[in-house]
């Protein structure tokens, strides 16, 4: 759920194919969701992410989320 209010934009999932994994295609995904959030005007994402999943949880401090509960956030 988006917070126009707060400048908050919430990503619900991001999923890759078995057979398309290994390729950036992650990466690329949330490069293109920051494009859309700052053209949106928001100032912020954050997303969930389950802690057993280290391959997204790795990805996502390498892009900078912060963990914050069971939350992480880009700044």
């Amino acid at each position: 759920c988006n917070h126009l209010e707060t400048g908050e934009a919430y990503i619900k999932n991001v999923e890759i194919r078995n057979d398309n994994r290994g390729l950036g295609l992650s990466k690329k995904l949330l490069h293109k969701a920051y494009e859309v959030v700052k053209e949106n005007g928001f100032k912020s994402v954050s997303l969930e992410v389950a802690i057993d999943n280290t391959i997204a949880v790795n990805l996502y401090q390498k892009e900078g989320f912060l963990f914050t509960n069971k939350k992480r956030e880009r700044l």
